[in-house]
């Protein structure tokens, strides 16, 4: 091919010709006899030197051993070229491209996950308060008329002594729902508030088990305390031959108990869903509601030993007897082993 190419060339580009270099800026430089550009496939000439502003040379190929070219005319007419680079870019921001309120990320990494409170976390006391939510609506849709029967409480000592005095089968089904229910009101309190006073780190080294079965190891707990306190009144109306007041004693402490469990409970259930400010409003309402409580109690006790012409003295007797006392010894533990 390049030998049928040679032959195909005009004299002009023989190697011996001497005006070789002048009739390659002519054919380059004239705009009517070559109108190539873009020079690809100019392959094989070694030996050329010192030619610049030759542009629009294009189909040639095959052009070997052309030497000889190292300068040019000085008269001839040269194209110079500017030897120059393209302008830059203009710097493309993310307000371009995505509207002018957008900025960039300058963080990927994921959110943070707070660790799960290992008490109102656990499976159980989530269990308990959506039990004790479904006990409640049941306890008022089929003991409305002793729920009523035991709001009298509140209006005087008359009242009280005709519902000691008075109680039927269905008043007594509905106390034992009512005593069972306020255990699990008292463990699923005292739960939530160990997870409160408790710093984060602290709960997260305790055993896994422990938050797992918070709910059910408290409320057996307040269980073996009422039954100290049962027992000890009991002997104690043995002991004293006063059976039947001690009997009335412990009617009247059951009654206020479950009157006070009926007005905790909603806030209690309620509690989980509170957020921020309305969680602390409620966690305090349900602590005031179980000072309350016992408040309400000792006063009806008080009442109930004044009626019946008891010295003070075996009042507060049984206050360290009965109330105290069961309660010492497991705040002691807990103190020795969280504080």
């Amino acid at each position: 091919m390049i030998d049928r190419m040679a032959t195909d060339m005009p004299d002009c580009f023989s190697p011996h010709a001497e005006f070789f270099p002048q009739v390659i800026f002519e054919r380059a430089l004239h705009p009517v006899k070559t109108a190539v550009h873009g020079a690809p496939g100019v392959t094989g000439a070694p030996g050329v030197t010192g030619v610049t502003g030759v542009t629009g040379v294009t189909g040639v190929t095959g052009v070997t051993g052309v030497t000889g070219c190292d300068s040019l005319p000085s008269g001839g007419p040269v194209a110079i070229l500017p030897d120059t680079l393209p302008p830059p870019l203009p710097v493309v921001t993310p307000g371009d491209v995505f509207g002018p309120v957008s900025e960039l990320c300058t963080s990927t990494a994921p959110p943070q996950i707070a660790p799960r409170d290992p008490f109102s976390g656990a499976a159980l006391y989530q269990l308990s308060v959506l039990g004790m939510g479904i006990a409640y609506c049941c306890l008022l849709y089929y003991f409305r008329g002793a729920v009523v029967a035991l709001g009298r409480m509140l209006r005087g000592k008359l009242y009280t002594t005709m519902l000691l005095e008075q109680a039927n089968h269905t008043f007594m089904l509905f106390m034992n729902f009512t005593t069972v229910l306020g255990l699990v009101t008292g463990g699923v309190s005292i739960a939530r508030l160990i997870s409160l006073v408790l710093p984060a780190d602290q709960a997260q080294t305790l055993p896994w088990w422990i938050g797992a079965t918070a709910v059910p190891m408290i409320v057996g707990l307040l269980a073996l305390i009422m039954l100290y306190r049962y027992v000890a009144l009991r002997a104690v109306g043995w002991l004293t031959l006063c059976g039947d007041l001690t009997g009335r004693l412990w009617a009247l402490r059951r009654m206020a108990a479950a009157l006070c469990t009926l007005v905790i409970i909603p806030p209690l259930v309620l509690l989980p869903l509170g957020e921020g400010t309305m969680f602390y409003v409620m966690a305090a309402l349900v602590g005031l509601l179980w000072l309350a409580k016992g408040v309400f109690i000792q006063h009806k006790v008080y009442v109930l030993f004044i009626s019946e012409d008891i010295s003070i003295l075996h009042w507060f007797l049984y206050l360290c007897t009965v109330e105290i006392f069961p309660l010492s010894l497991p705040l002691a533990v807990l103190w020795r082993t969280f504080g």
